[in-house]
């Protein structure tokens, strides 16, 4: 079963992501049908160093021509492809990468919105003549912030963060070799872990305040998520949402549902308000390496107007042989919602009236929820199966 994210609403990923109600507005960023070799900087809304290139082929494809290219191996290119040339372990306030700011319109103000991307850690560095991952990527990170108040540098094609707000997630290899993923946790004090991230652990800088080793590869595309985004307008590090981290092509999870909080660029901004989402910083620090990302989301949570008729699914992970289904409703004092699915034929087809009701869940609570369901077993049927939630009346 092969699991891929592009927008929210109805898609078929080996599974139906389908809702039966109001689609939640979505933006969205995907490459796949950008003209190769497209610089990113080109694109409205992005500052980019130049060697953020929109690639249909991996530099790692076109110079590599022994065995261990990705093309050898399976992987295709699909996405950005960031060859940095000067950049190390980041400062307290800033780091090499790019900037997406969206506009006005799109940004995310109202609590229970999810956004979403793919990244890819390669093995392999470019010198600027040959590809090789003799060091096989070592010393890496790749820093995700979703938030709003980041500056760029356009000199130093690096985004400044010390007036910004917003969630982190880091993706590390240490010094000693461990493969760690960063963030802020509630319940954990700021100097817990200390540096990378937003700042050091100096009297003036928030930290990640937690990390763990997690047995993520490199040569590996992940798909991250932060779905039931909740706003505090008082407090920034009050503000909440929910982690998850998956191999995209397999669905194997990373971590499951880990409450997470965002953190200001310095400690003052810790008891600011944080109340909205319009951009998403994505910083790089190898020299010399070869990493890549793609499918770019940020989806509003259904109105309150609608909200106690949308169904909206945000993930389907698979768990083993298990199916993890997660999705967002509008609830009024309660309501039920049924869990259906349909199987599928090896080409993807199936029947739109043959779905069966496989599990009814009274959803408890007011406003918008977000729910799951785990299908036990799901993923053992083959060659494809297909879900929905459905409203019982």
């Amino acid at each position: 079963m092969k699991l891929s994210c592009r927008i929210l609403g109805c898609m078929v990923l080996g599974a139906l992501w389908c809702g039966l109600a109001h689609p939640a507005v979505a933006v969205q960023q995907d490459f796949d049908s950008v003209p190769t070799n497209t610089p990113l900087n080109s694109l409205p809304g992005w500052q980019a160093p130049p060697d953020h290139i929109i690639r249909q082929t991996s530099l790692i494809n076109i110079l590599t021509t022994n065995t261990a290219g990705y093309a050898n191996v399976g992987y295709t290119n699909e996405g950005v492809e960031c060859y940095i040339q000067t950049a190390a372990f980041p400062s307290n306030s800033c780091q090499q990468g790019a900037l997406w700011t969206l506009p006005v319109t799109n940004a995310l103000t109202q609590n229970g919105g999810v956004f979403q991307f793919d990244v890819r850690l390669s093995s392999w560095s470019y010198d600027g003549t040959n590809v090789n991952n003799s060091n096989g990527g070592f010393k890496n990170g790749f820093w995700i912030l979703v938030g709003s108040g980041m500056q760029y540098e356009t000199n130093n094609t690096r985004v400044v963060w010390t007036n910004a707000t917003g969630f982190g997630i880091c993706f590390v290899d240490s010094d000693s070799g461990d493969h760690l993923i960063y963030w802020d946790q509630p319940g954990f004090d700021d100097s817990h872990n200390g540096a990378p991230g937003w700042g050091t652990s100096s009297g003036v800088t928030s930290n990640w305040n937690r990390r763990i080793v997690m047995p993520w590869n490199r040569d590996t595309y992940y798909t991250v998520q932060l779905s039931n985004i909740v706003f505090n307008s008082t407090i920034c590090t009050q503000a909440t949402a929910v982690l998850n981290i998956w191999e995209t092509d397999n669905g194997l999870v990373i971590t499951n549902n880990l409450v997470v909080r965002p953190n200001g660029g310095i400690k003052s901004l810790q008891t600011a308000p944080f109340t909205n989402i319009n951009q998403i910083a994505l910083a790089v620090s190898r020299f010399g390496g070869l990493d890549h990302y793609d499918h770019i989301m940020l989806a509003q949570p259904p109105s309150a107007v609608v909200s106690t008729t949308v169904l909206q699914i945000t993930s389907i992970v698979r768990q083993g042989n298990d199916i993890n289904l997660t999705w967002m409703t509008g609830t009024a004092g309660g309501q039920t919602n049924a869990v259906q699915v349909t199987s599928g034929d090896a080409s993807g087809n199936y029947a739109t009236n043959n779905f069966a009701d496989i599990a009814t869940l009274v959803i408890p609570g007011s406003g918008i929820v977000v729910t799951n369901y785990v299908d036990v077993d799901g993923g053992t049927n083959k060659p494809s199966r297909y879900y929905r939630v459905r409203l019982v009346p």
